[in-house]
């Protein structure tokens, strides 16, 4: 909205009209995307919101062809699902500059499925970043870390670290593997989640 006040204020119209055009394709494209793999509405929802961040930065956020949630999330896992996809996500965006990007995958793996004892959700978050120093790997979960200045004198270093704290809530922890992703996998009732860069 900044963007098209900006230019409105400049009198250029006309690329307003392109730019919220352009918006309002990819919304329509990544709504249909959603709407077709993932069936719990707050994580629909909260996924289009945060593909129209993206967009709104010059960020591609894909929905990987993997994902699929076929019914709606119960309780706690919902909250513990949303929670581990924002700050993921965010953490993803603030990682790539423009241009760069960004994919989630979410699926949730049934108990009959996998022969588990419970069903597995999994929240991957890829991104084209530059990635974390195998020296930092432990320190990023950890409550009040952080790699980034505060935009605006606030607290900064509380994403990862409520990822890990939901995750050792379900009985297991967070860890970084290079190169693969900074794994949190957790378990009854299940939520797994995953950044990769």
């Amino acid at each position: 909205m900044h963007t098209v006040a900006g230019m409105l204020e400049l009198g250029a119209h006309d690329e307003a009209r392109a730019y919220l055009a352009d918006l309002a394709a990819t919304h329509t494209r990544t709504s249909s995307g959603v709407a077709e793999h993932v069936r719990d509405p707050a994580l629909a929802a909260l996924t289009l919101a945060k593909s129209a961040q993206a967009s709104e930065l010059g960020v591609d956020l894909r929905l990987s062809p993997m994902t699929s949630v076929p019914v709606s999330l119960k309780g706690d896992l919902r909250s513990d699902a949303l929670l581990t996809l924002g700050n993921l996500v965010d953490n993803a965006l603030d990682a790539v500059t423009p241009n760069g990007w960004v994919e989630l995958m979410v699926r949730l793996h049934t108990a009959t499925d996998t022969g588990l004892p419970h069903d597995l959700l999994e929240i991957r978050v890829t991104d084209s970043g530059h990635g974390v120093s195998d020296e930092l790997a432990e320190e990023i979960f950890r409550y009040g870390f952080t790699t980034k200045a505060s935009r605006d004198g606030g607290t900064r270093g509380l994403g990862l670290a409520l990822v890990k704290q939901v995750c050792e809530s379900r009985g297991e922890a967070s860890r970084w593997r290079h190169p693969t992703p900074r794994r949190a996998r957790c378990s009854p009732p299940a939520c797994r989640s995953s950044r990769r860069r």
